[in-house]
């Protein structure tokens, strides 16, 4: 991943994941500065590695998100829904061909889950020379508001009586 904070940074430097920290800011694909909002570790025996036709490959969970091209905008599959001749997109901004999936089980291991804000792509396992396939972090989680705000608020509750059985008639 990329360091740096907003596009002026020439001097930005590649970070590995397991440095990255809540709060780090690092660059998205397009250049724009987002923020680590969570570093979960997480354990898991399956992989998935996928071969990218003029890109790197890559390893990552079943469930990773990979971003892949739409008739509007990216938009991203878990790399477990795709196959050969698919195409995802890649950090010199073009679709690439996914020329070979292989799902494999490994001795379990800890994986990084990391969560971006703003929700965007980036470029992992960068390599200067060639392209790689942008990703996304884990899915950020919606807040829930449970309505413990209301507390000490009185709510009229109306009950509706028993009736026995036959006694009642429309």
């Amino acid at each position: 991943l990329q360091s740096g904070v907003g596009r002026e940074s020439p001097s930005a430097a590649l970070v590995l994941a397991q440095d990255l920290r809540k709060g780090t800011k690092i660059l998205s694909a397009d250049g724009v500065t987002i923020e680590v909002t969570k570093v979960e570790k997480q354990k898991t025996n399956k992989l998935v590695e996928l071969e990218i036709d003029r890109a790197m490959p890559l390893t990552t969970t079943p469930h990773h998100r990979i971003m892949v091209p739409s008739e509007s905008e990216a938009t991203t599959v878990m790399a477990v829904d795709l196959s050969p001749g698919s195409l995802v997109m890649c950090s010199d901004c073009m679709p690439k061909k996914v020329i070979r999936k292989t799902e494999y089980l490994v001795e379990e291991q800890d994986v990084l889950a990391i969560t971006f804000h703003p929700d965007k792509a980036v470029a992992c396992f960068l390599p200067p020379e060639e392209p790689v396939v942008l990703t996304k972090g884990l899915t950020p989680k919606e807040t829930r508001r449970g309505g413990m705000g209301r507390r000490g608020v009185k709510q009229e509750v109306v009950s509706i009586p028993d009736t026995a059985a036959g006694e009642y008639e429309d």
